[in-house]
């Protein structure tokens, strides 16, 4: 029906009232998004050239950058391939150049300086002490090998062997020579051979070598 006067009826009023207060239908659901493609896995080959340029926990901004007065690196395959240099700190997993050992230095040679002792010279008519008297003594006392030589020869072995009951040895010396005197195997005196009561002797008739010790000490 239609309305009178510009007015709604009744029943329309109901209508507008019951279009109002039914439930509206869903929107429809948002379709699923696609699911994401995974992403391909990049061989350790391609990934080395990145890496060969920085080290471990250096940003990238920073791997470009070379420390001054140091080559330039190479980057691409030739930087995979070739070994990092000995003045670059090797990355990690990579091991450490060997260090040679530095030679041990030879130890300096030790100089000791040595001096013969200072023996103490005695002057002529200096008395010794009771100490240096005794010792002296010990020494005055000390018995010493006296040896009476009349003469040396030179024979070979052959002649040696040939010796026998009366054979002839002509020594050196001649006839009426002085006989050398021997202390310890040193000449020291010449003399003359003499008969004393069935026993040879000898009179000294020259010094070579005379002891200075009478010479050089005196006693109380």
């Amino acid at each position: 029906p239609e309305p009178s006067g510009g007015k709604l009826s009744q029943e329309e009023i109901e209508k507008l009232m019951a279009q109002q207060s039914a439930p509206q239908p869903a929107p429809p659901a948002a379709q699923p998004a696609a699911a994401a493609q995974p992403q391909p896995v990049a061989a350790p080959q391609q990934q080395m050239p990145q890496m060969a340029g920085q080290t471990p926990g250096m940003p990238p901004q920073m791997a470009g950058m070379q420390m001054p007065g140091m080559p330039p690196m190479p980057a691409g395959a030739d930087a995979a391939q070739m070994p990092y240099p000995y003045y670059y700190m090797p990355p990690y997993g990579w091991p450490y150049p060997p260090q040679q050992p530095a030679a041990p230095e030879p130890p300096e040679p030790k100089v000791i300086s040595t001096q013969p002792p200072a023996m103490p010279k005695l002057a002529n008519g200096e008395t010794l002490g009771e100490d240096q008297a005794q010792n002296l003594d010990l020494i005055m006392g000390v018995p010493l090998e006296v040896t009476v030589e009349i003469g040396r020869t030179r024979k070979k072995v052959q002649d040696i062997l040939a010796f026998s009951k009366g054979s002839l040895v002509v020594l050196d010396k001649l006839a009426g020579d002085q006989v050398d005197l021997f202390v310890n195997g040193k000449c020291i005196a010449r003399g003359e051979v003499v008969v004393i009561d069935d026993n040879f002797g000898i009179r000294i008739g020259e010094i070579l070598n005379k002891p200075e010790i009478e010479d050089m000490v005196s006693f109380k």
